[in-house]
């Protein structure tokens, strides 16, 4: 699902597919984020979270423990839903 946020500066286009920032758009027209180009990359913007990069061995450590994780971290892939929005 796309959510649309606009006003009088801005036109922004976010995916409920890791809360991915899609289009940002000035009033004259003006493209702001990465179009996603298939041929080159296809995400826009996508939230890199709780990591950026690769973590030694695909793993973390939380007070010891190990836990796998994969490249940029989980949020990227998960499903957001809109709780509120206003206007």
């Amino acid at each position: 699902m796309t959510y649309e946020l606009k006003n009088e500066f801005l036109a922004l286009e976010i995916s409920s597919c890791g809360a991915e920032l899609t289009r940002m758009q000035t009033p004259d027209g003006r493209q702001i984020i990465w179009h996603g180009d298939s041929r080159y990359w296809e995400r826009h913007a996508p939230l890199l979270f709780p990591c950026v990069g690769g973590n030694w061995e695909g793993t973390i450590r939380v007070d010891g423990t190990p836990y796998p994780l994969c490249k940029h971290g989980f949020v990227q892939d998960m499903e957001f839903s809109l709780v509120r929005q206003d206007r």
